[in-house]
């Protein structure tokens, strides 16, 4: 048995070894077709690799970046460019900051002003727009442009972020107009300029509603929440404190209410915070009845900005002229 087993152990052994022989004389032999046909091939994986999915970019990577939506204190009248402009300082620099946190540079500007109230909420559509001085007591200098844009050019118009507006507007059951025939306030103008004092994106302007109806200036901001999503910046411009009955008051005022807002916007129910604002302490002290137009432009902003669930908020406290207020970045 042993002898038998070891006869057909060394059969199948030099069968095996000849088997691996050939095998290997034949893969040998082959080898050098197969470079001739990769090195053949080489390009056509090169550009199948570059256009396959792992080197495309995403439809997240490619979705547009959303915008922020400001809350800015306006100052006084042509705060930044009189004597006394030092006090101003800290908002200026502040405002002078804000480009450089947006994600990416607008490609127009909505700008809601305190100083336009209209009965119903209307957006500038003037082209070769200019500046409007609605201010008075000032020195000379400060009524006209070159104090403020330097290169003496006044930003241009969006025509058609303009009649988005309008479109969004209607689509929320708002009654929108256009005008064209206004130019831009220095609630505009005043602050936008420290932000972009040359070279500004596109900038309209939306007025406020003179009913002074917080809730319905909440939803006025709702309706332009989709303009985050198309690269325009939404920008209240006001003061979250505004009784000019206190100005340059002997010492600071406004801390009580300034110190409620910031809490109530940063909260989960701002919302609710905001359209009974009324409430809060002080309140009718920082805005006085029928002159809460400095406030409703937070509003605004807030309204823009809520329908976001991760939203977070930067709050910035100043104090100029007696007053303490409040400048919000809602992203």
């Amino acid at each position: 048995i042993n002898a038998e087993y070891g006869t057909q152990f060394q059969i199948r052994t030099n069968f095996d070894l000849r088997f691996v022989s050939l095998l290997s004389g034949a893969f040998l032999s082959t080898i050098p077709p197969i470079l001739l046909v990769l090195s053949t091939l080489l390009p056509l994986f090169v550009l199948l690799f570059m256009s396959s999915p792992l080197s495309t970019p995403t439809a997240e990577t490619n979705k547009p970046t959303r915008q922020p939506v400001v809350f800015l204190p306006h100052g006084g009248g042509p705060c930044f460019v009189i004597p006394g402009a030092e006090r101003w300082q800290p908002l200026r620099d502040w405002l002078s900051a804000i480009p450089g946190l947006l994600p990416q540079r607008p490609d127009a500007i909505v700008v809601v002003s305190a100083h336009w109230l209209e009965d119903k909420p209307t957006v500038t559509v003037k082209t070769n727009t200019s500046l409007l001085y609605d201010y008075g007591g000032f020195p000379p200098e400060t009524y006209s442009v070159e104090p403020f844009y330097i290169d003496g050019k006044v930003p241009a118009s969006s025509p058609a972020v303009a009649k988005r507006i309008v479109q969004l507007l209607k689509e929320a059951d708002f009654d929108a107009q256009e005008d064209d025939k206004r130019d831009f306030d220095h609630g505009m103008f005043v602050p936008m300029s420290i932000m972009y004092p040359t070279d500004s994106p596109p900038i309209v302007q939306l007025s406020l509603c003179n009913s002074l109806d917080a809730e319905e200036h909440v939803r006025l901001g709702e309706a332009l929440s989709a303009l985050r999503d198309e690269n325009v910046l939404i920008v209240g411009s006001g003061m979250s404190y505004h009784n000019m009955r206190n100005l340059r008051s002997s010492s600071v005022v406004g801390g009580e209410f300034d110190e409620w807002l910031t809490d109530a916007v940063q909260s989960n129910d701002r919302r609710t915070k905001l359209v009974e604002w009324e409430n809060a302490p002080k309140a009718r002290h920082a805005h006085p009845p029928r002159a809460e137009e400095h406030l409703l432009p937070l509003h605004v902003a807030v309204g823009a900005a809520n329908n976001q669930s991760d939203l977070a908020v930067d709050a910035k406290s100043f104090q100029a002229i007696g007053w303490q207020f409040s400048g919000f970045i809602l992203k």
